[in-house]
């Protein structure tokens, strides 16, 4: 069994190499949400504390309850590079997810794979486009409930196919360091218990399960986090605790932003797995313990506010639904060559038109990484407690010290930090705010952008000088300067290297 496990690593290991040499060049590395991630991180394993310097400096827990992050910080002692550490995290996640997976799958079968099985399993498990966007193509990056993913696969298999509810329950438990959606869950995964046991203590485990929830929540998360505006509750549900009536309410549901486009990507994600599944044999009770299962990741979704959520084909907010359809799969199959090839073409065109509406700049390998490194990195005198002010996407690669987003908001948040080094990436800044599909009014030069922050850079003169960087070292007195005509010389350089190929 140990052999057989090595070789299914080594398999994995091997495959998930020759994947990720083809898809870095597209990958969206940006310091949300991998920085705050990694600042904890490293954070953990300096100072074992839960607080992060993004966002004007916070404590993690009071955001997410992930104390689970903290199993990496180990591994720091062998990453110095946050982006190293980084793509190993999500080697591990997307590992454990794929063995599992791969372990139910033989389970079901009754059989071991062969290697050639295994590869065409690998490729399935990838053809996903939620599983394979979520791997650095989306603009949260890496996130908790990936690595939840493993556990829920283990959980519903012993709840719908074997009928082992101890076995399943204690499999779910895990999930509840991950991250705090999972105590919401689990509400509403003891109902399921309930609906496949008639057991009726799982309907006390359940009102059990909402008491936790709201402790867990309402006053031990806002008690380590004090701001209104974080949370499972802000842009998501709070439109609830708002309305004043039933009336204002529904108003408000039915009036959410980008409906069409959220009922569309809802649809589309479903979509695929519907070619696998033989419909026809699912009974009721199954069906109720899907929907249960499912809900409360729809609801949390559906009707929120934040327009990253309605991102629910390709961003990781769809994640936990993914066990559930592959559990279904396990237990309903229908797999044919042509159903195969449907979910293949099908997740491909998907791919297709969301790369469609993208912008060439999103999904480029870094291309200042070179420069930042070799020259950039060099003339700084860096020490953990240093703060720095960054770019997103250059922030992500300053995520061991103490670091924040270069931004108006992020200036004000941090006024009293005294940022030894400010950063500016012209090729980053101009692209976020200039190179989007509904183009502004008027272009906001990089000139323009760099000007808005002169009151804070009083005390600063500039390091180092070279496209697309701006560095501002704190009481340094320099020579450098830079005026309109050099940085507009600069913004076309960017809208130059704005292609696909």
């Amino acid at each position: 069994m140990l052999t057989n496990l090595i070789q299914k690593t080594l398999l994995f290991t091997i495959l998930f190499f020759i994947i990720s040499s083809i898809f870095v060049n597209f990958q969206l590395l940006g310091a949300t949400d991998n920085g705050w991630y990694l600042n904890l991180i490293y954070n953990f394993y300096d100072v074992k504390t839960f607080d992060v310097s993004f966002s004007g400096g916070y404590n993690y827990l009071g955001i997410h309850f992930s104390p689970f992050w903290v199993l990496f910080s180990p591994f720091v002692y062998f990453f110095n590079s946050p982006i190293y550490l980084l793509y190993f995290i999500n080697f591990l996640g997307y590992m454990f997810w794929f063995l599992t997976s791969l372990y139910i799958l033989e389970k079901s079968l009754k059989k071991e794979l062969t290697l050639k099985e295994q590869t065409y399993f690998f490729i399935m498990f990838f053809a996903s486009i939620t599983v394979l966007f979520n791997y650095f193509l989306n603009y949260n990056g890496i996130h908790e409930v990936l690595f939840a993913m493993p556990f829920l696969i283990l959980s519903y298999y012993f709840l719908l196919i074997k009928q082992e509810y101890k076995k399943a329950f204690l499999w779910y438990l895990p999930t509840l360091m991950i991250k705090e959606e999972f105590w919401l869950l689990l509400i509403f995964f003891n109902l399921a218990i309930f609906i496949s046991s008639r057991e009726k203590r799982y309907i006390f485990y359940s009102f059990i399960s909402a008491i936790l929830f709201y402790i867990l929540y309402f006053k031990i998360m806002k008690s380590l986090h004090t701001d209104e505006n974080t949370g499972i509750l802000s842009g998501h549900y709070s439109y609830i605790f708002e309305a004043k009536s039933i009336s204002e309410l529904i108003d408000s549901i039915f009036n959410l932003p980008l409906m069409k486009q959220r009922l569309f990507l809802i649809f589309s994600f479903f979509v695929p797995f519907i070619f696998l599944i033989d419909l026809k044999k699912i009974v009721i009770k199954d069906i109720l313990i899907f929907i249960f299962l499912i809900m409360p990741t729809m609801g949390y979704c559906f009707l929120s506010k934040q327009t990253p959520m309605t991102y629910w084909l390709f961003e990781h907010y769809s994640l936990p639904i993914l066990p559930v359809m592959f559990i279904a799969i396990m237990k309903y199959p229908r797999i044919t060559k042509i159903r195969v090839f449907s979910y293949l073409m099908i997740n491909a065109i998907f791919i297709l038109i969301v790369l469609f509406f993208k912008q060439p700049w999103q999904y480029k390998y870094y291309q200042d990484e070179v420069q930042l490194k070799e020259k950039v990195l060099k003339k700084l005198d860096l020490n953990y407690d240093d703060f720095i002010l960054s770019e997103d996407r250059t922030g992500l690669y300053f995520s061991n010290y103490q670091v924040d987003y270069v931004g108006l908001i992020n200036i004000k948040n941090n006024i009293n930090k005294k940022a030894k080094y400010i950063i500016f990436n012209t090729r980053y800044s101009y692209s976020v705010q200039n190179l989007k599909l509904a183009t502004s009014i008027k272009d906001i030069t990089s000139f323009e952008y760099i000007d808005t922050f002169n009151d804070n850079l009083q005390n600063y003169g500039i390091l180092y000088l070279n496209y697309p960087f701006i560095i501002f070292s704190k009481d340094k007195e320099s020579n450098l300067s830079y005026n309109k005509e050099l940085l507009n010389s600069w913004d076309k350089k960017t809208i130059e290297s704005n292609r696909w190929f």
